[in-house]
């Protein structure tokens, strides 16, 4: 009998831990998520439009494929932020400010994030072969 109390003992500590690990997972998610996501996206914005603004007053990077190239990715990058800022507004905020369920948005959205990451994207890769 001393035996079964044990066994229930450790299961319901196990259960226990596993659920704490489990609460401390979903801590950590919000944090990320109300937290480093607006921070990422603005440094990111703010970075891209200071590093546009650079490259495109170097005379030299003006007239060389390599200066169009890097402003082509700063522009693009800066598109990407821009369409997952809705997204995360939408989230942090609930349904009034959910740009998903209004009608055509979600098209733009959608398109917007995908075409500009695959220009970021490929337009990385020219720059490497360049």
């Amino acid at each position: 009998m001393a035996a079964d109390v044990t066994s229930v003992n450790n299961r319901s500590l196990s259960w226990t831990a596993e659920r704490r690990r489990e609460d401390i997972v979903w801590e950590i998610d919000d944090v990320i998520r109300d937290v480093a996501s607006p921070i990422i996206i603005f440094a990111g914005l703010v970075g891209n439009a200071a590093g546009t603004a650079s490259l495109l007053r170097v005379a030299g990077l003006r007239r060389r494929g390599m200066g169009h190239l890097l402003v082509a990715i700063c522009v693009s990058n800066a598109v990407f932020l821009a369409s997952v800022l809705p997204t995360w507004v939408g989230g942090r905020y609930g349904r009034r400010y959910d740009l998903y369920e209004r009608d055509g948005w979600c098209e733009l959205l959608s398109l917007t994030t995908m075409s500009s990451n695959f220009l970021s994207t490929w337009f990385t890769v020219t720059l490497g072969g360049d």
